[in-house]
């Protein structure tokens, strides 16, 4: 959105934003904010046990890792 604002400044045309997204039916709050995820917390202490079992079983489906976990907690 804000490239098509710039190339019609280039042009001769001063287009505010709020206009450039009522034309293209975009809501102000997706050219303004982008979202962030924040990266996967790994606990390297259940991390290292999962690895190994998957490892150890490739055929196991991954549903199959919390039930086991959980077994070999108590």
């Amino acid at each position: 959105m804000r490239s098509i604002q710039q190339g019609m400044k280039d042009e001769g045309f001063a287009v505010p934003m709020t206009k450039l997204c009522r034309w293209f039916e975009v809501a102000r709050r997706t050219t303004y904010y982008k979202p962030t995820r924040a990266p996967a917390k790994v606990k390297p202490e259940l991390a290292a046990p999962i690895k190994e079992m998957i490892e150890a079983e490739p055929d196991l489906p991954p549903s199959a890792v919390p039930v086991i976990t959980d077994k070999a907690r108590g």
